[in-house]
């Protein structure tokens, strides 16, 4: 059975996918950049700003309603990160947050085949 709020979308494994595939983009060097970027400089210098632009397009795309919490905490942080662009014009909060946050980064080739995003959203039965 489905849970969630994403039941109606009419291609779970495509969106599992690209939005598995922008996750690691955004968090590390990721070999998909060119499914959303136009070219190399532009995913390497791109910013929260951006990674939201392009996952609210992937929710549209699909059809999926984005929640609002979401929207408005991706939001705050590509305001922070805008203001410490100004500063610091290779900012991206995202890569310098995620050795904090998650100090064994192992586990994020998982996002890649979009495992790890099906399970966060519970379209895969969780394995006993």
């Amino acid at each position: 059975a489905k849970r969630g709020r994403v039941g109606g979308i009419a291609n779970p494994a495509g969106f599992i996918d690209d939005m598995g595939s922008l996750l690691v983009c955004a968090v590390r060097w990721g070999d998909a950049w060119s499914r959303f970027f136009d070219s190399y400089d532009k995913y390497e210098h791109s910013g929260t700003a951006e990674y939201l632009s392009i996952a609210t397009q992937l929710f549209s795309r699909y059809q999926v309603r984005m929640d609002p919490e979401i929207y408005c905490a991706c939001a705050a942080v590509a305001l922070v990160e805008g203001s410490l662009r100004s500063c610091y014009a290779d900012t991206n909060i995202a890569r310098c947050a995620l050795p904090y946050l998650l100090p064994n980064m192992s586990w994020l080739h998982h996002l890649t085949s979009g495992q790890f995003f099906a399970n966060l959203l519970g379209l895969v039965p969780a394995t006993n």
